[in-house]
């Protein structure tokens, strides 16, 4: 969470000059880009045992927009959460994926240059789990789409240049080697940065 609060502190600090300006005149519909980072916690859990576990990693993302309606917009992006590994002595478990995301956006001004946003859509996910234990490792790939949703504030710097803050969840239910059922949590907390053309 530490790399969280020096960027929310750099995003403020760089929007301060804005702050006193007048309201932002922002295209109502176009197109737009934006990349985002943040802290993306993994919550694994299955009916198979009791125990859950949970681990917080780095996550980017890359996003694309289209706002077809001022309070509207559909947007693609590519997710990758971050590497996450347990290990105990020779015993070690890494999960990797890839998410792409496809979802309807809405967006409700709240105040001057601020608004709040919502999204759904679904999620495309590509995971590995790599394991190694007793002196033996193996991998198991896994495919599926699941249900992704997200709520957020944004502020409007400039006409062309918007910052966001967001949290977004994507809960992937699946059968690992059509044996395990596990449920995964992905849940993503980012700062995000938005060019409009």
């Amino acid at each position: 969470m530490k790399i969280i609060r020096s960027l929310a502190l750099v995003g403020l600090l760089a929007s301060l000059p804005f702050a006193a300006s007048a309201a932002t005149a922002v295209a109502d519909t176009g197109f737009y880009l934006g990349t985002g980072v943040g802290s993306t916690n993994l919550n694994l859990s299955s009916t198979a045992f009791g125990d859950a576990g949970s681990k917080d990693e780095v996550g980017v993302k890359i996003t694309g927009g289209f706002q077809f309606h001022p309070m509207f917009a559909a947007e693609v992006s590519y997710y990758y959460p971050g590497e996450f590994t347990e290990r105990d002595g020779t015993d070690a478990v890494k999960v990797t994926a890839n998410i792409f995301q496809g979802s309807l956006v809405g967006r409700f001004p709240i105040a001057q240059n601020f608004h709040a946003f919502g999204r759904v859509g679904f999620a495309y996910w590509d995971g590995r789990i790599e394991a190694t234990s007793g002196g033996l490792s193996g991998s198991l790939d896994e495919t599926g789409s699941d249900l992704n949703w997200g709520v957020g504030l944004g502020f409007d710097v400039t006409e062309h240049l918007s910052l966001r803050g967001e949290f977004e969840q994507t809960k992937i239910d699946t059968d690992l080697a059509d044996v395990l059922p596990v449920t995964w949590r992905v849940r993503f907390f980012q700062l995000a940065a938005l060019y409009r053309f």
